[in-house]
């Protein structure tokens, strides 16, 4: 079992493997994957084929820059929707406050609920913008 996993390991070394955006695409090709069977379109289930594909070559490639760019412009592109899950997880956790994005810099903010509308100073940038809590 370890002479296999050795040979894994060895085949794996200098390729790039998985980052946010081949996780993305992972999960990508699972949902259009899901929505082919369930409105039994086959040409759903090729364009997942060819995400797992992209995945794969992605995955397997020898050229780390361009991977690492590539997922440089992807959590550059998706960091509004990161960061308004992340406030909405938080807000579930903690029934005392309220976590907001700031309008500029998108940082998570933190209000204290049951004040009404107010206005929120972005700790980052020092912002000042009006939020129900």
């Amino acid at each position: 079992m370890n002479r296999i996993i050795d040979e894994i390991a060895r085949f794996m070394r200098g390729r790039y493997g998985y980052d946010q955006l081949g996780m993305f695409l992972l999960f990508l090709a699972f949902v259009i994957n899901i929505a082919g069977m369930i409105a039994r379109a086959p040409f759903l289930t090729y364009a997942s084929l060819a995400v797992l594909v992209l995945l794969n070559i992605r995955v397997f490639s020898r050229n780390i820059a361009a991977r690492r760019e590539e997922n440089e412009k992807f959590l550059k592109w998706t960091v509004v929707p990161r960061r308004s899950f992340k406030a909405f997880m938080l807000s579930l956790k903690d029934s005392g406050h309220r976590y907001v994005l700031c309008p500029k810099c998108h940082q998570i903010c933190r209000i204290e609920k049951g004040r009404g509308e107010g206005e929120v100073v972005c700790p980052k940038c020092h912002t000042a913008f009006a939020k129900r809590s």
